[in-house]
């Protein structure tokens, strides 16, 4: 059932995954309201994932009140079936995706304009974190600075600091995957992976409030995080070497697809090993997907300022060496 008047011709679309984030969404939607735009230029997309809180309430409110704002319920999908629902659906001539739980600064009218005038495909700007507690107060409009870059590669995992075109989205059939952890990750890379921009535009403005919660997937239990965490570096890892095979790619790209892929397999044996999981059977798991061995990840070599992440990565880096992985984990596996 969707609520609101949608027409075809909006500059933006916003679109909005919603599960049970009451306590933060009148702030989100504040926000998004609190735009340079007129209404009429934009709509907001959201999209309400089975919510048993009272965001579906909160939602049909502000549906009512303003009618820029699209309401779309679901069954519980997960925020991938929700952001994809919501990209088909759009009607905007560009596409920005929002965490509920969080806030957007007014940038979003400014990002669009420049965009338009300078004929860009995708724009990106700067984000903060900030406090669980943290409450949304009305900002005025700025003057924004920026720079323009061709084909820009895109090492940032956080798909809420991005502006994309959204036929260039629809034409090249990206989606995101159905995955709990870093479907941002391989949504922007899949970007990268297909598209050769003619132009980016790097915003250097601070553009996006990231609210640290306590409830969100990052701060469950270590050890269900590490469950679900080494799931999805699998399926990441199949992803990366899928890409792998697409023709048409530059070296550039491929090089970091293969960054990618190993880090993937790293941090899977690494989560295998802190979930207390037999080394045996993780090598056998991955042998059986074609995704051991592996190449080394060369980056975990690199200094870091912080003597026991240095320490950690040089441990982790001869993972792909099977007899050296068994003793790691006899030694590092939970008793």
């Amino acid at each position: 059932m969707e609520n609101g008047r949608v027409t075809s011709n909006k500059k933006l679309s916003i679109i909005v995954p919603v599960y049970n984030v009451e306590k933060y969404l009148k702030d989100c939607l504040d926000s998004l309201l609190d735009q340079n735009f007129p209404y009429t230029d934009y709509e907001i997309i959201c999209v309400n994932d089975g919510s048993t809180d009272g965001s579906g309430d909160i939602l049909d409110e502000y549906a009512e009140r303003y009618e820029n704002i699209v309401v779309i319920n679901q069954e519980n999908s997960g925020v991938s079936v929700a952001r994809n629902k919501g990209l088909l659906v759009a009607k905007g001539k560009y596409i920005y995706f929002c965490d509920s739980d969080d806030i957007v600064l007014n940038i979003l009218g400014d990002a669009v304009k420049v965009l338009e005038e300078i004929g860009g495909e995708s724009c990106s700007f700067k984000f903060k974190q900030v406090d669980e507690d943290f409450h949304y107060q009305p900002t005025g409009s700025r003057q924004i600075s920026f720079l323009t870059e061709k084909n820009k590669i895109f090492y940032s995992g956080n798909i809420w600091q991005f502006i994309f075109l959204r036929s260039i989205l629809i034409d090249n059939n990206v989606f995101f995957k159905d995955i709990q952890y870093g479907e941002d990750e391989l949504f922007i890379w899949n970007v990268c992976l297909k598209l050769n921009f003619k132009k980016h535009i790097y915003i250097e403005n601070r553009g996006y409030l990231y609210r640290q919660r306590e409830g969100s997937l990052l701060h469950q239990n270590k050890e269900k995080k590490y469950k679900i965490h080494y799931k999805c570096m699998i399926r990441m890892a199949l992803e990366y070497k899928q890409m792998l095979q697409e023709n048409n790619i530059s070296k550039q790209v491929k090089k970091e697809t293969k960054h990618r892929y190993s880090y993937a397999v790293t941090n899977a044996l690494y989560d295998a090993i802190c979930i207390g999981e037999g080394a045996k059977s993780v090598i056998k798991e991955l042998k059986s997907l074609d995704i051991y061995p592996f190449p080394f990840y060369w980056r975990l070599l690199r200094p870091k300022k912080s003597i026991k992440s240095m320490c950690s990565n040089w441990i982790k880096f001869f993972f792909p060496i099977k007899p050296y992985y068994f003793i790691c984990s006899k030694i590092l596996r939970k008793k």
